[in-house]
Formats: structure tokens, sequence, C-alpha cells
């Protein structure tokens, strides 16, 4: 069995239909993005009712309110940890006593977790590095299991609305935004994804990592 979240969304919708090409894989896919935030019991009842796990594949995420620290709205800002963040412990929580010896557990994080600093989305930036420490954590509890993070790269995506909604003086990345709406300037296909994951599929030692889709690159 295989559990993906954020399953409508453009990178879990992707991987969805890709895997889905094999007759003999079963999945449970939740259907709103946000599921994980529900409550720790409700997504404990979710996944209690499921077989046992090969595959969790954790793509559900928000950016989160547009705007400077001084600026942002403590409970908007609290809702991106809960969604992306604490959401992805719950899942990974009560996921890993239902899966399968030597089974692969893959966290969907962004460059906000190691690379340079994202202005005016510091709830998104601040809760994909706690991804990037809770996955190599997790890798390190368990050395029987596979746990990695892929980072996906820019990918034009229904999330970018609130950036683009926030305008030029709510977002110092809404010109580079817009482009790439525009003209598909600075994007990483999605395939790239897609081929990271076949890759942890066939290896069985790549463990506690984080892959970049747009080189391959692993840390």
């Amino acid at each position: 069995m295989i559990l993906i979240t954020g399953a409508s969304g453009k990178i879990g919708k992707a991987i969805y239909h890709h895997l889905s090409q094999s007759p003999h894989r079963r999945f449970a896919t939740p259907l709103h993005a946000q599921m994980p935030v529900e409550s720790a019991f409700a997504v404990q009842k979710y996944i209690h009712a499921l077989p046992e796990l090969d595959m969790v594949i954790c793509a559900h995420g928000i950016y989160g309110e547009a705007a400077r620290v001084e600026n942002s709205d403590p409970w908007q800002w609290r809702y991106a940890i809960e969604v992306n963040l604490l959401g992805t412990y719950n899942v990974c929580r009560f996921a890993l006593p239902r899966m399968a010896p030597s089974g692969l557990m893959v966290n969907i994080a962004g460059g906000g977790g190691m690379l340079d600093a994202i202005p005016f989305i510091s709830s998104y930036a601040c809760s994909k590095a706690g991804i990037v420490s809770l996955t190599r954590t997790l890798a390190a509890e368990y050395p029987e299991l596979r746990i990695n993070c892929i980072f996906p790269g820019m990918q034009d995506s229904e999330i970018h609305d609130r950036l683009i909604a926030a305008g030029p003086e709510g977002n110092p990345n809404y010109d580079a935004i817009k482009k790439m709406r525009e003209t598909g300037e600075g994007t990483i296909p999605i395939e790239n994804t897609i081929k990271v994951i076949d890759r942890l599929i066939r290896d069985r030692i790549i463990t506690g990592k984080v892959i970049f889709s747009r080189t391959g690159e692993i840390r």
C-alpha cells in the first residue's frame, strides 16, 4: 500500500499518476490537501485502517502568508507551520508503526529548508527547514527504513496564487513569479521529481538525505 498526502496538488498528483501506472499497486490518497493538519487522532484513525505501508509520500503543503515578519498574522504564520511541519509529523508518526520492512518514506521539502533565505514567506521557509530536520532524525531512529527528502524546485502551481495576489509591494519575488507564469522561466520540470522518486524506489541504501530535483544532487 502506498500513502500519498497532497495528491490533489501538482506534485502529489503527478507522483500518484506516475506510480499508478503499475496495475499491482494500491493507494491511499486523502482527498483534501490539508488532511494531515487535522487532529492527531483523526490521522491515527485514518492510517490505522490501512494495510501495511510499503511507501509513504508527504506531498502536501502551503506557502502561507506573504508578508514581512513584523506585518505577519501570528495565526496565519502558525497555520503554515501546522499544515507543513506538524502535518508531516502527524503522518510520519502514525505511519511508522505500519511500515513494511525496508519501506520507503519521502517528504517533499523546499528551498527554504537548506538554501537561501526566502523573504516574506518565513513560515513556509521555517516549516520546510523543520521537515528536513525531522526527516534526518527519523532516518537515524529507523535505520531499517529508507527516509528521505526531495527538493522539487520551483513549480508553477496554485500555491503561487497568494504570492501573486500580494502584489509587488507585498512580495519581493513578485516579478520573478509573474515572469515564471508568463514564460516558464525558472521552473523545474515535474518529471525531474518523478525521476528522483523512481531512483529512491530502486535504491536500497539512500536514507537520511535531501535530493535536489534540479540536479539530482544528494546532500
